[in-house]
């Protein structure tokens, strides 16, 4: 096992780059290190060694680079090193699996492994596990080898049009098209190794000469040449070769095709323009009162009190009443104890908050008690309520449970996430024609809820027509709360609206983000604020919007448009090839053609007759 370690000079620069990049919130630098190298050995080195030496070289890396996010979730240390070694080695084996999917394809046919369509179609593999891996996963897409958009400024375009997927696809091919230059160039830039016009062997025939595979495949060549300069040609050819990689050793140099050299240069010039594409600047609050509707968001933060619960946040939210038009609670603000509890307080906060201050309270409650079917162990609800003036307008219940912590007493939500409209009366300084010239004179907001983990789920908001989108959250440590801010920021990209993540406990971390990953404001811990925040408007009534093209495609929109790109681009190039002399039959005729040129080099740098080599051949042509 040392043995192969030591002949895989990979592995370290595999650990490195795995222990730097590939941490809670990776880094897009994995895209140059740690899936080229991954796609190197995995591509080159036998099963076992991927059992035995690659997965838990990446699971050791990333256990490490996790456990300063983690350390203090739990009590105990030895805990937290056994949990994260667990979560590191599903995800890793992810990892290696989607390398494996890969060489397989290579190596029954399915792709070509040297050609263009071996980048994308990695991608698309790429993407979609990382599609299934959110559906299974309750942390969604923590953790997983994807950049959040502050390390990706210049790709918030591609997160726009198709989300997360198109990210992931895109990060995939870059990823295995750097293997594809690394490989062909590592030859050429090592003195040491041969170059990569050193491809023949020598072979004995069935007289016992040394014949080439370039006599053997170009016959015709050494027809008409007299015996003497035959044996120049002959022995003169290159002594057999070995073409190595970082990791292992290959009798056939690979190629880099003129479609690979294409699709890189496409890529390149795609990544120069994202990066002179200017984002748009936020939206001013100073804009005519015909093109934003201004919405003041309020965060109860209520400190310690002798208070209950219920008054303390009902008196804490009195005080931003005056100030703020949506009034958020933060996840599991309030516990009850019944049915009949739950009710009671909704009323209470309609009447004294909502009622009075003509404002909406968006309601974390944590409790009602429900009984277990078959006589099960009773659980809770973790939900939002979303109360106006008029009473209670509905409820979204939280989707994604912590382990352990949470699934076992909480009831997981079924129902998408709703779209609530918030209705506002025009401000005291705009008439009422000016706001809405239809009665009653008031405009619609519609905004929807995602609660902590939720937020880490794209899917749960793939075709949410919403204009704002509310994250109340309980942070446990003060090292989760910024993934999920990162992940909110995503979400605002990928729906082209401004999040608003209200988050309790003194680790948490609360924040306004603009429709581009802005973050207009941020705070951690602390005590109640409000904010303002401009939504763009259209016309009369409801705040509408256009949808972004990740909520028109969704993840499985993005990956069957992207199949069927691959599948074109393949037919295209092999009409172009039959239209050129014959798909295989051209390769071949180009090959040849290529391998007399380096024949006739061969020759003349030994001074001897070409004459032979230059005679018309009808059969090349």
């Amino acid at each position: 096992m040392f043995e192969v370690f030591r002949r895989s000079p990979a592995l370290p620069s595999l650990f490195l780059s795995a222990l730097l990049f590939l941490t809670p919130q990776p880094s897009f630098f994995i895209t140059f290190s740690t899936i080229p190298l991954l796609v190197y050995l995995l591509t080159n080195d036998e099963l076992w060694n991927v059992v035995l030496l690659i997965l838990p070289t990446v699971t050791v890396a990333n256990t490490i680079a996790s456990l300063p996010t983690t350390w203090n979730l739990l009590p105990s240390l030895g805990q937290i090193i056994l949990l994260q070694l667990v979560f590191s080695t599903s995800i890793c084996t992810a990892i290696v699996g989607t390398d494996i999917a890969q060489r397989y394809m290579v190596r029954k046919g399915y792709v070509d492994g040297d050609s263009w369509q071996a980048a994308p179609t990695f991608g698309l593999i790429w993407s979609s596990t990382w599609c299934v891996w959110e559906q299974l996963s309750p942390f969604g897409r923590y953790g997983i080898p994807s950049p959040l958009p502050d390390s990706v400024p210049a790709l918030l375009p591609v997160l726009r049009i198709a989300g997360t997927t198109g990210l992931d696809i895109l990060i995939g091919m870059t990823g295995y098209l750097t293997y594809q230059l690394i490989t062909t160039t590592w030859p050429s830039l090592n003195p040491i190794l041969p170059t990569s016009w050193q491809r023949t062997e020598k072979r004995r025939s069935s007289n016992g000469n040394n014949v080439s595979v370039l006599t053997q495949s170009v016959p015709n060549l050494i027809e008409g040449i007299e015996s003497d300069e035959r044996e120049v040609l002959l022995d003169n050819q290159p002594n057999p070769v070995q073409y190595t990689t970082f990791t292992s050793t290959r009798e056939i140099a690979p190629t880099w095709s003129r479609s690979t050299t294409i699709l890189s240069f496409v890529l390149l010039t795609t990544y120069s323009l994202l990066l002179s594409v200017p984002i748009p600047v936020p939206i001013s609050l100073s804009s005519p009162i015909t093109a934003i509707t201004p919405l003041s968001i309020g965060c109860v933060l209520p400190p310690p009190s002798e208070l209950s619960p219920l008054d303390t946040l009902i008196h804490a939210s009195e005080t931003l009443g005056s100030h703020a038009k949506l009034i958020v609670w933060p996840e599991s603000a309030l516990q009850t104890r019944s049915s009949i509890g739950r009710t009671s307080a909704i009323e209470k906060v309609r009447v004294e908050v909502s009622k009075r201050y003509a404002v909406w309270v968006l309601m974390g409650v944590d409790g009602e008690v429900q009984a277990g079917l078959n006589g099960e162990k009773k659980k809770r609800k973790n939900e939002v309520i979303l109360v106006g003036p008029e009473g209670m307008v509905g409820s979204y219940e939280k989707q994604r449970l912590i382990p352990l912590v949470e699934s076992y007493s909480i009831d997981k939500g079924e129902n998408r996430a709703s779209v609530w409209d918030v209705s506002l009366p025009p401000p005291g300084h705009v008439t009422k024609s000016q706001w809405n010239p239809v009665q009653p004179h008031h405009r619609s907001v519609p905004i929807t809820p995602l609660i902590c983990l939720d937020a880490l789920h794209p899917s749960l908001l793939a075709s949410s027509s919403a204009s704002l989108l509310v994250i109340p959250a309980s942070s446990p440590s003060s090292t989760l709360s910024p993934h999920i801010l990162g992940h909110a920021q995503s979400l605002s990209i990928s729906h082209g609206i401004p999040s608003f993540v209200c988050s309790a406990s003194g680790a948490g971390v609360s924040a306004l983000i603009d429709p581009w990953g802005r973050i207009l404001f941020q705070q951690t811990g602390g005590e109640s604020f409000v904010v303002k925040v401009g939504i763009p408007y259209s016309g009369p009534g409801r705040t509408n919007r256009s949808k972004t093209g990740w909520e028109k495609l969704g993840a499985l929109g993005v990956l069957v448009i992207w199949l069927a790109a691959v599948i074109a681009g393949s037919c295209a190039e092999k009409i172009s090839l039959q239209r050129l002399g014959g798909g295989e039959e051209w390769r071949r005729r180009l090959e040849t053609i290529k391998q007399r040129v380096m024949g006739m080099w061969r020759v003349l740098g030994r001074g001897e007759r070409v004459e032979a080599l230059v005679d018309e051949d009808d059969d090349l042509i």
